[in-house]
């Protein structure tokens, strides 16, 4: 697309003319910025093939046609497509078979979606032998839906289970009560009243144990949240880390995913953009916590010497 000359940047023309000259995204919201949505989370899923290329050409649902052409990174991104940080089934598996919710140790519980953004199974293929499944874990992923809703007594978790004395008003703890044996969460009613609910199942699906998973950008809301989805989350840094300990030479950008680029159209005071549209192999460490800091995938916190609670 052309402009005039003279056009400025502000103007209504150039802005029209950029938008003839781009894929556009379904979500409207999105259409006024080049920078990542903030908690795009399953929305992203529901994005246009050729607006997803454009943004992000390292997204999981198009790195096959990019980075993982022939000749390329074929192989990487195949595993990728299978790894644990992109379908999580060895933290579902182990939460919930540890917390008697299932009773097989093979993971069969995670997230895998196709190019168009919808729901797949993932299946070893050919199915691993009985002297494999002894020696390695393998994955039989099928996607979750609405394991939530489901509530059991078999399904509580072992720290929460009854051992208490009197149970309490919700809130009001009593101060006699055996060490190690609280009954604050569990009502005197049955399951799904005050807050008597079925931990491991609700627990996995609204802590977030795994950040988004790779098929997702991060949330993009707050200093440690900046990155995209696929390839580039690893591969194309974000100002999320001010300290050089962490973040090495890109501790100078601060903290809150703003651009270093010289690009005149990308907001040097805008969030949500990567220090340079690149790919690297120069990784800081704090690149690796923006996803390791949650709960289930907190090792990178004790590499930097921190720990969770005292």
């Amino acid at each position: 697309m052309r402009v005039a000359a003279g056009t400025t940047q502000n103007s209504a023309e150039y802005a029209q003319a950029r938008m003839k000259a781009h894929p556009q995204p379904r979500d409207s919201k999105s259409a006024s910025s080049s920078a990542n949505p903030e908690r795009a989370y399953t929305n992203w899923l529901r994005e246009n093939w050729d607006y997803v290329r454009f943004v992000n050409p390292g997204d999981l649902r198009v790195a096959e046609k990019t980075c993982g052409t022939s000749g390329c990174h074929a192989a990487e991104v195949r595993k990728v497509q299978t790894s644990m940080m992109t379908h999580g089934a060895m933290l579902w598996g182990a939460a919930l078979y540890n917390n008697g919710a299932v009773p097989f140790k093979t993971p069969r519980f995670g997230e895998s979606y196709g190019a168009d953004g919808s729901p797949q199974r993932l299946t070893t293929f050919p199915p691993p032998t009985p002297d494999e499944s002894a020696r390695r874990v393998s994955c039989r992923i099928s996607i979750r839906s609405s394991v939530g809703k489901f509530l059991s007594p078999a399904m509580c978790c072992v720290y929460l289970r009854r051992g208490g004395k009197a149970k309490p008003e919700v809130g009001n703890p009593i101060l006699d009560e055996d060490p190690g044996k609280p009954q604050i969460k569990l009502s005197s009613r049955g399951f799904g009243t005050e807050l008597r609910t079925d931990p491991v199942f609700l627990g996995l699906q609204k802590t977030r144990l795994l950040d988004p998973l790779l098929s997702f950008p991060g949330t993009n809301d707050q200093p440690g949240d900046y990155r995209a989805s696929g390839c580039s989350a690893c591969h194309v840094i974000y100002a999320n880390d001010r300290s050089p300990e962490h973040s090495g030479s890109y501790a100078v950008h601060g903290n809150v995913g703003q651009t270093a680029t010289s690009d005149p159209t990308i907001p040097r005071n805008e969030s949500g953009h990567p220090i340079r549209h690149q790919f690297t192999r120069s990784i800081p460490s704090s690149q690796c916590i923006v996803c390791h800091i949650h709960p289930g995938t907190n090792m990178v916190s004790t590499y930097f010497g921190l720990y969770w609670w005292g």
